[in-house]
């Protein structure tokens, strides 16, 4: 009798796994995938400096995993590193007293380790949503006559809140459309100011399975 309880206990414990996966359990390594990444981005900088205006184009690589954790199904836990070109485009009016405006770019570059949450439909397509702590690599203050160092006006960590949506077009090839919304004010301050700076970044990326 406690054989045929045992039995009965035992099979509906696999009726999810085998529903979920068609049929049949995965096993422990089909939970696992591994991807190389490589994309194009467009940020920008937000805050209270006036002068900060328009995209600026960049790009970003790495390499990431997706684990499965099965609840109910669906859902994939989604690890990845990666190194992403950001910054922002400026203009301003101020010019020291010689009347005339001027331009250029502040270019920031991250080591980011991004973690986030996947919802997977049955069609292909994906919705995501995360936590992203970065570490800044290199910061340029670039124009038309100049290439100085902006690292003692930017803090060295910023924190971000991905959040994207993709689509598996093959086994082993996605494609992906990710927003990172900056909440770490990454301006030093190191005067006393009151400024605000934090990062926007758009990046369309191209995901590829290894090993399938």
């Amino acid at each position: 009798m406690k054989k045929s309880i045992f039995m009965v206990v035992l099979s509906l414990a696999f009726v999810p796994v085998y529903a979920q996966n068609g049929g049949a359990a995965k096993t422990p390594a089909s939970l696992w995938k591994f991807y190389a990444m490589a994309g194009a981005t467009g940020s920008t900088i937000g805050g209270n400096g006036d002068s900060w205006s328009g995209l600026l184009p960049g790009y970003q690589a790495g390499a990431g995993f997706l684990h499965d954790i099965g609840i109910p199904g669906h859902y994939v836990l989604n690890g990845e590193t990666n190194i992403t070109s950001c910054g922002s485009k400026y203009k301003s009016d101020y010019t020291g007293g010689e009347g005339a405006s001027y331009s250029g770019k502040v270019i920031l570059t991250y080591l980011n380790l991004a973690m986030l949450l996947q919802y997977r439909m049955q069609s292909g397509f994906f919705g995501e949503l995360g936590l992203q702590p970065g570490l800044l690599l290199s910061a340029k203050d670039k124009g038309e006559n100049y290439n100085e160092n902006y690292k003692p006006y930017t803090k060295s960590v910023d924190v971000g809140i991905p959040i994207g949506v993709g689509y598996l077009l093959l086994r082993s090839l996605a494609l992906n459309f990710r927003y990172c919304h900056g909440i770490t004010n990454i301006a030093k301050n190191t005067g006393g100011g009151d400024a605000v700076a934090r990062n926007r970044v758009f990046a369309f990326r191209l995901l590829w399975m290894l090993g399938q």
